[in-house]
């Protein structure tokens, strides 16, 4: 378990190491009853605690130009990395920004723009018929402001605990730098 947890802080690298080295974790011993019993043991213990989203569905929040050329950039990086196949992109930008020069990201599906700002209530509602009975999490980096807001949601949103494992529920994460 060392070595998972070590994967999980370390990258995809790591992770790497873990599953594909055929001296880590292969050391059966004469009887079969070892800890790792085989290299495919390992990646399956990798594959159940290490728990990869079905989808991101990512919203962006742009007040100006400039800050849409600053994150673009890293935006395209992500979407164009192992998560390319999970990730849909929603931008909300103020009238003020120029997206004449912006190329769309390479999403798993076209990358959705609007000007003016989120109605929550209905984004959470579609991201609850879309992944009826999950756990969800809401992750912010962001203002105070946004933050207040999803959280509320996020509450509103959340099926009751008696709903058991047929509810959905939405767990908010703020993000601090």
């Amino acid at each position: 378990m060392r070595e998972t947890a070590a994967a999980q802080q370390g990258g995809s690298s790591r992770l790497t190491a873990v599953v594909g080295s055929p001296t880590t974790g292969s050391k059966a011993s004469s009887s079969g009853g070892g800890i790792w019993s085989s290299d495919l043991a390992a990646a399956d213990l990798v594959r159940q605690a290490v728990q990869v989203p079905g989808r991101i569905h990512l919203y962006w929040l742009v007040k100006s130009s400039a800050e849409l050329q600053w994150c673009h950039s890293m935006l395209v990086g992500a979407a164009d990395g192992p998560a390319k196949a999970i990730l849909d992109v929603t931008i909300f930008i103020t009238p003020e920004v120029d997206t004449s020069q912006m190329d769309p990201l390479p999403c798993r599906t076209q990358q959705k723009l609007h000007v003016g700002r989120p109605r929550w209530g209905p984004i959470f509602e579609g991201v609850k018929a879309e992944h009826p009975g999950c756990n969800i999490g809401v992750f912010l980096c962001g203002s105070n402001d946004v933050g207040a807001k999803l959280l509320k949601q996020a509450r509103k949103r959340s099926d009751p605990p008696q709903a058991g494992s047929t509810g959905t529920s939405f767990c908010y994460f703020r993000e601090h730098f």
